[in-house]
């Protein structure tokens, strides 16, 4: 139902992005009152894992939500990359950066109602943040604004209680969808969906039909992981986590181990155990007395190992050397780089040039970029005078190039009597032999033949209008007036 665009706050000068509902919703005004509610909601969810809302406007009759612009990409589209799958260390952070805005939400009486993979934004540093808040559910709120005889979410995260009470859903609703994904992200797709199901089908198996055991649809992962995960999707919200932060200490304690144990987690790669077939029993001569047991060796003290500090050194080593490694490469780059802005020729460079975004405090990339926010910032190139500095240097900016050819043209006119192109004289940009001659008719091509009564012959309107450009301003009768006056001309009113 709704839009998202990317856009520049030119008031906080940075990346947002901005919502807005379809033209065709803007007039139902329960979808209007359900879009306000969202941005009432995000403003006041301030959680470093919840995508924070920045405005809310409406202009023209529409209403505008404006958020923070996250750079990165949606846990969607991660599971779709084949070439990069998910490994368990990101599963857990992603896991815990979830359930944490939610236990925030839920602190709040929010409940968010659609918890999926595309509404899990994952920003460069791996960080993840729960958006779209749309069809949240205030728990405090009298009356929640729901479309009549509709489900309110996404069918393959959907909580059974959503399916057959949607008005009556808490935040272990959430819980259950969290599962949905948890189970997504260690199998690769959500737990009841099939390729061409209809969404009546996978709603009857969130109703009635236990989750496929992962075993059956991806190997490895830990047998303490998934009873956590089943907790979350159990059909009775009764019989599920009743608060997400009893399921992260329950996932910290699959993946870690019992709390206290810094040991290794059990995500952590381990060595394949090959058991092999039992070899065939070597025959017994009983021709032969048994021999007498060997007395058994007394025990050996342990000895401790001393590899585990030259281990621990050796890594420390390599750590060392990679990160000095990656300094120096860092350093080398941007010595580089600043040596290229200074060499570089900066006459001719364009206002959308890639350098601006950083100049390293180079004075010419500085200066350059300065010029080219001023060419940006001005509203109405159409109101700028001839003598304008910034017109002297358009920086290949398509306004400021239209109206520096135009000063240009006005330069170039060598004798403003005998003028009479009516473009060059409807705009003279603050030009004074332009202005002047603006208003000055011409000299007709050939005396006019003298009159008893006038100087002048009596001229029709058509004829006036040809001779003396000026009638032809409209809008601006009143300098016209002023010229037929002093031409001592007939009224002329009627060609405006």
């Amino acid at each position: 139902m709704a839009e998202v665009w990317t856009a520049h706050h030119v008031h906080l000068d940075h990346r947002v992005a901005v919502k807005f509902l379809h033209p065709e919703y803007t007039a139902q005004q329960e979808l209007q009152e359900r879009f306000l509610n969202e941005g009432k909601r995000q403003a006041k969810l301030q959680h470093p894992n919840i995508v924070p809302a920045v405005d809310f406007f409406q202009m023209d009759g529409r209403s505008f939500l404006v958020m923070q612009y996250v750079e990165g990409t949606n846990l969607e589209v991660r599971l779709e990359d084949q070439n990069a799958p998910l490994n368990f260390v990101e599963i857990h952070a992603i896991c815990r950066d979830v359930l944490s805005a939610l236990d925030y939400a839920h602190s709040l009486g929010i409940v968010h109602r659609d918890v999926k993979p595309s509404n899990i934004l994952l920003d460069k540093s791996g960080r993840a943040l729960l958006m779209d808040f749309g069809i949240a559910k205030a728990l405090t709120e009298d009356r929640s604004v729901t479309l009549t005889n509709s489900f309110m979410g996404t069918p393959d995260y959907m909580s059974p209680e959503q399916v057959t009470r949607p008005k009556s859903v808490d935040a272990r609703a959430d819980i259950y969808s969290f599962g949905c994904v948890m189970y997504a992200m260690l199998s690769g797709r959500p737990p009841f969906s099939e390729e061409g199901d209809t969404a009546f089908h996978i709603q009857e198996r969130q109703v009635r039909a236990a989750p496929p055991p992962l075993v059956c649809r991806a190997s490895g992962v830990p047998a303490t992981v998934e009873p956590v995960m089943l907790k979350c999707l159990e059909k009775d919200p009764a019989n599920r986590f009743q608060k997400c932060s009893e399921v992260i200490k329950a996932l910290d304690a699959s993946i870690m181990g019992p709390a206290g144990k810094k040991s290794r987690p059990i995500f952590a790669d381990t060595p394949t155990v090959v058991i092999k077939p039992p070899s065939r029993p070597t025959p017994v001569d009983t021709s032969r007395k048994p021999a007498e047991p060997e007395p058994s060796p007394a025990p050996s003290p342990v000895r401790r190992s001393s590899s585990a500090p030259l281990k621990i050194l050796a890594i420390g080593g390599v750590v060392v050397i990679l990160v000095a490694g990656l300094v120096y490469y860092l350093m080398t780059q941007r010595a580089s780089r600043l040596q290229a802005l200074q060499q570089k020729d900066w006459t001719h460079v364009t206002y959308q040039d890639s350098d601006f975004s950083d100049c390293m405090k180079v004075q010419p990339c500085v200066d350059k970029k300065a010029q080219a926010d001023q060419l940006l910032a001005v509203k109405d190139w159409k109101k700028s005078p001839y003598n304008n500095p910034l017109l002297q240097d358009c920086m290949g900016y398509a306004p400021c190039l239209e109206r520096s050819n135009n000063a240009q043209k006005l330069l170039e006119v060598a004798d403003w009597n005998k003028v009479g192109d009516k473009q060059l004289l409807g705009d003279c940009m603050g030009y004074p032999p332009c202005l002047k001659a603006e208003f000055r008719p011409p000299e007709p091509s050939a005396p006019l033949p003298s009159s008893p009564s006038t100087s002048r012959p009596k001229l029709s309107c058509a004829e006036v209008a040809e001779l003396y450009p000026c009638c032809n301003k409209a809008p601006d009768p009143a300098a016209c007036l002023a010229c037929k006056k002093k031409e001592k001309l007939a009224d002329c009113s009627g060609i405006f």
